[in-house]
């Protein structure tokens, strides 16, 4: 879903569309509105289309009012089930980047939790081929599947490219040439710590207790006693993660959860 800034809203529930419970109205923008300068990435089709994809989905509905006046908003778990690419482009180039480069961030801490579940493979046991509703279902639960697993992965990405970036830039200040302006630029705040922790069932090294917990349903109500086993094996999960016992040591706290 693309907006380039919090429409003012005029949000209506309609419980009969499930996909598409909040309806606003894009009214015009303030006067007092600033909107970034997007004409250098809307021109980077070609040489970078990741920010020129972020630039369009920016001026999306604040230039073409007139012709998109509702904004129809849908379960995000469509898009990015996570909702973990909005922080990854803020930290690339919004918000979250400009903070870094005014040395406003010491410690930038991503916590993942992927509570998906895995239901029992009831097709590869037949013969007969499955059907078209269920083909599709499991299209696009395995669509989300695969890009909630590639998100976490680019997210722990970037991380390493700014520890690999640093190395860099100690070792070619130690060098007569230097390190240049850009490297200087991409590395603004350079002491920042940075640290993702990826919480997930499959971590489970019991595979009884793993299966059980992939087994659970995802649904608003569940009984008392798996809420209670959910909030245990999350103080578990946590205990066993070594990118959270690295924060942990890294603040100087107790590394254990209670």
């Amino acid at each position: 879903m693309r907006a380039s800034h919090p429409p003012k809203s005029e949000a209506v529930f309609n419980p009969r569309t499930r996909n598409s419970p909040i309806t606003l109205r894009n009214y015009p923008s303030p006067p007092d509105l600033e909107l970034p300068d997007l004409r250098g990435p809307l021109r980077n089709y070609v040489d970078n289309r990741r920010s020129y994809d972020w630039a369009v989905g920016r001026n999306y509905y604040a230039t073409r009012k007139d012709d998109f006046p509702y904004l129809h908003l849908m379960d995000g778990g469509l898009a990015d089930n996570l909702g973990l690419r909005a922080i990854m482009n803020e930290y690339r180039r919004g918000f979250i980047r400009t903070a870094i480069g005014r040395n406003e961030i010491e410690r930038f801490v991503v916590i993942v939790v992927d509570a998906r579940t895995e239901g029992e493979d009831a097709i590869s046991g037949k013969r007969k081929a499955p059907g078209l509703m269920t083909v599709a279902s499991a299209t696009a639960t395995v669509a989300m599947e695969n890009y909630t697993a590639e998100t976490i992965a680019v997210m722990r990405d970037l991380v390493e490219e700014r520890d690999k970036a640093r190395d860099i830039l100690a070792r070619c200040r130690s060098t007569e040439q230097g390190c240049g302006a850009d490297l200087e630029h991409r590395l603004a705040s350079e002491d920042l710590v940075p640290f993702v922790v990826d919480l997930g069932f499959e971590a489970l090294p019991d595979r009884t207790e793993r299966d059980r917990f992939l087994r659970m349903g995802t649904n608003f109500s569940l009984p008392k006693c798996q809420i209670e086993d959910l909030i245990g094996v999350g103080k578990e999960l946590l205990d066993e993660s070594e990118a959270f016992q690295d924060l942990i040591e890294e603040i100087g706290a107790d590394g254990s959860i209670h």
